[in-house]
């Protein structure tokens, strides 16, 4: 109970703080500023990928649909307080001072907002959106266990739901091996779109070698390692097993 009366005086303080920066006028400048830092849009991909590296997951999943993207991961350190003070501040990092977490959320993850106006988390007791950039607000359900759970509805007024889709699902294609070469607890990334062709990027070790290969969309996925996602993805709307004829291009396996 402790918990969520601290999440209401959060509430409270960013509220104060948006009701500050309208009266000044500085509402306006703030967004245009995050333009301006991350004029690639799907910037928060990464925020996201660093995020689940720094909660210690071995796997990523996202799972793009033409009205939302839900992202979900299996890091074993849930959201705190302090994280949703430091995911709805700007600048006022968690991990700052902290040398074996590379995320800093807060302004990174702001990109998001390019998108949707109401992001929401869900990991361990905590279950969350943010509204006007700052202000947590609680929010009904909970994560899978083990999980933690970004939902990002495609609510934008200045960007249609197809833009929105079509600019991520180009991020998401565009993740290559280089994306793990940095995240030393992400062995799997993968991602579903909205047509139902997966890809992927895996990292594999042995005793001597480690190695980093990608599947893009439309390439070929045993359906041994297809079963195997769909597991992982059994909280996301991908859950079934793929058929033998739903073939996509090239051979690909689809799902959906």
């Amino acid at each position: 109970m402790a918990e969520s009366n601290n999440l209401d005086e959060l509430r409270k303080r960013r509220l104060r703080y948006v009701e500050s920066a309208r009266e000044n006028a500085f509402e306006d400048g703030l967004r245009s500023l995050l333009s301006d830092l991350y004029p690639d849009n799907a910037h928060f991909i990464y925020e996201l990928l660093q995020n689940a590296e720094d909660a210690r997951a071995t796997t990523v999943e996202f799972d793009l649909g033409n009205t939302s993207l839900t992202v979900t991961h299996n890091g074993t350190r849930p959201f705190s307080l302090a994280d949703i003070e430091s995911i709805t501040a700007i600048g006022d990092s968690t991990k700052r001072d902290d040398e074996t977490q590379i995320g800093k959320f807060g302004v990174g993850f702001k990109a998001v907002f390019a998108y949707t106006t109401r992001p929401e988390i869900r990991s361990g007791e905590h279950s969350f959106a943010i509204v006007d950039l700052f202000v947590p607000l609680h929010v009904d359900g909970f994560a899978p266990p083990g999980r933690t759970t970004f939902t990002i509805p495609f609510d934008h007024p200045m960007k249609p739901p197809q833009t929105a889709a079509d600019e991520i699902r180009r991020g998401l294609t565009e993740l290559d091996e280089n994306t793990l070469l940095f995240l030393h607890n992400i062995n799997t990334v993968t991602y579903v779109l909205p047509d139902g062709a997966i890809g992927y990027i895996e990292r594999t070790s042995s005793d001597n070698s480690t190695s980093i290969h990608r599947v893009g969309p439309y390439q070929f996925v045993p359906v041994a390692v297809l079963e195997s996602w769909l597991g992982l993805l059994a909280a996301a709307r991908v859950s079934r097993r793929a058929r033998p004829e739903a073939l996509g291009p090239l051979g690909c396996q689809r799902v959906g």
